[in-house]
């Protein structure tokens, strides 16, 4: 196996039926507590992206609209498109959808590799560490996501407990196996199945956005 390009392959042995119902459970506490955060502390609804639209807005000199640029987004049918609802037309319906499902076929692909080094980076040797340190780390798991420019300081704060959750999979199999490989390719497992089903959802939501 080569410990620096994992496949879904490699982690086929460690996706079981506990590993996708806790990633189902994990993504749906995230979820909630995204919400929560959304509605009672809105302040954390800010990202990088959000900054710098504001920061763009500020300036007062430049005003931009999705329309300046994508003008037949703005009224679907008065530019002689078939919008089939919501007043995008078909003609830009149909390409943006068979290019998102392709790009989330790379995704998928991808998502073991940078899963690994995830928890290469912030499980491994956990074994050995206090509990002030492992949290820290959780933390720290959380919050290095802002670099994100999309993700909401609420998503990061939420990431912190699902870190949480990684942590605890790496010291059960570890514990089972005493061996830091086995561990980190078990939290690895799922880390995995935890972003298939996140961008899953965000693909289902936008899909559904697009053509509802």
């Amino acid at each position: 196996m080569d410990e620096s390009r994992i496949t879904w392959s490699d982690l086929r042995p460690y996706v079981t039926l506990w590993t996708v119902a806790a990633a189902i459970v994990t993504l749906v506490a995230t979820l909630w507590v995204v919400s929560w955060l959304f509605v009672e502390v809105p302040v954390l609804r800010v990202s990088v992206w959000s900054l710098f639209i504001g920061v763009i807005k500020s300036m007062g000199s430049l005003h931009v609209h999705p329309s300046d640029f994508y003008p037949v987004l703005e009224s679907g049918s008065e530019n002689g498109g078939d919008t089939g609802g919501g007043g995008v037309p078909m003609y830009v319906k149909l390409p943006f959808t068979a290019g998102g499902l392709l790009l989330l076929r790379v995704f998928v692909r991808a998502i073991p590799s940078y899963a690994h080094w995830e928890e290469r980076m912030f499980r491994r040797r956990s074994q050995h560490d206090g509990l002030g340190q492992r949290i820290r780390v959780c933390v720290l798991f959380g919050l290095v996501h802002f670099a994100n420019i999309v993700y909401p300081l609420a998503v990061c704060i939420a990431l912190i407990g699902a870190g949480g959750v990684f942590l605890a999979s790496y010291l059960r199999a570890y514990r089972r196996t005493e061996s830091e490989r086995h561990a980190v390719l078990q939290s690895t497992a799922l880390h995995s199945v935890y972003n298939v089903l996140a961008i899953g959802f965000l693909a289902a939501w936008m899909l559904y956005a697009l053509w509802a």
